[in-house]
């Protein structure tokens, strides 16, 4: 039951181990929070050893999951979550067991042919990866998190992200919150959470004003985020002309509330065009969503609400590869 149970509580136990960790640094090492799980990987193993112990105990009187539940498309189906198909796709192993898909004469990674799939249907195709959004977060929200009249705010130090080539290689100080980590900061600062959002534009004009007027001070946290480059920040500017000010609001609230529970499972892609834009996950023949996927997802379904498409890409000779390929389908 034990691998069973971590995939399916996968943000649970992360929730509780960054919660615990947080308190044995403050209460025990008596450090900056900051980098501390680099300088104690043993012991983040052996708090996260004993919070999946106490979660499987809990759970186990009290199931938030059904762990008979094995199938991705029943769970897919359940959310209403539009499926598209290319079959008879001419895949090529790569290094380290990845696959590439043989088009035009290029062997393309799988994302790759998907933005190319997009793009000939007329579409424009914004790469995710979550760092753009992390780079949204972190030149939008820098204020508040590391707001000075926060008395749980100080100062911090972490590894530059930088490579020496590029000017790093030192030690970052910058104020941060000791319970950044933990889900309970949504909670403790709903307040000043509420005040900070109602304050950002909602005009897209205005937003891309405060977004480069924010960009400068905000460098320290975006590199903590490790949502610093030229191109992250490009495509977080781009995000908030597709999206529009309100939407990207919506993702700022969505991320604060457990930031770090909300980090990753994030789509692949942004397609958008005339008639409407719409996130995408991309995944191939027998790739199955992860759980921080299927957590996107759902909450996506329960909450975000934007729309969402999973292109399902299937190699030649595989058993639910058809006569052709299906048409990939127009934004929503």
């Amino acid at each position: 039951m034990g691998s069973k149970f971590d995939r399916y509580y996968h943000r649970e136990i992360k929730m509780e181990t960054a919660k615990r960790f947080a308190e044995w640094v403050r209460n025990q090492a008596k450090e900056p929070l900051s980098g501390a799980w680099h300088r104690h990987l043993g012991q983040w193993g052996l708090i996260e050893r004993q919070a999946g112990e106490s979660l499987r105990e809990f759970y186990g009187r009290a199931p938030k999951y059904d762990l008979s539940r094995v199938s991705q498309d029943e769970f897919l189906g359940s959310l209403g979550v539009q499926i598209s198909h290319v079959r008879n796709v001419q895949s090529i192993p790569l290094e380290a067991g990845r696959v590439g898909i043989k088009d035009q004469g290029e062997v393309l990674r799988v994302e790759e042919f998907a933005v190319r799939l997009y793009e000939r249907q007329g579409f424009k195709v914004l790469r995710l990866e979550s760092r753009p959004l992390h780079a949204l977060f972190g030149t939008l929200m820098f204020r508040l998190i590391q707001d000075s009249s926060d008395p749980l705010v100080r100062q911090s130090g972490f590894g530059d992200r930088r490579s020496v080539s590029e000017g790093g290689g030192g030690i970052i100080w910058t104020p941060l919150p000791h319970d950044f980590v933990a889900p309970g900061y949504g909670d403790r600062r709903a307040v000043a959470i509420k005040r900070h959002i109602d304050l950002l534009p909602r005009d897209v004009g205005a937003m891309h004003r405060v977004f480069d007027e924010w960009l400068a001070p905000s460098a320290n946290l975006r590199q903590y985020l490790w949502a610093h480059q030229a191109q992250d920040t490009s495509r977080a500017r781009e995000l908030i002309a597709v999206l529009g000010a309100p939407s990207v609001v919506r993702i700022l609230e969505y991320l604060v509330g457990d930031y770090w529970g909300r980090y990753t499972g994030w789509p692949d892609l942004l397609v958008y065009g005339d008639e409407g834009m719409k996130f995408v996950e991309v995944k191939f023949s027998k790739d199955s969503l992860s759980e921080a996927q299927r957590g996107w997802i759902e909450d996506n379904a329960t909450a975000l609400r934007f729309p969402f498409e999973l292109l399902k890409l299937h190699r030649a000779g595989h058993p639910r590869s058809g006569a052709g390929a299906d048409k990939v389908p127009s934004s929503q």
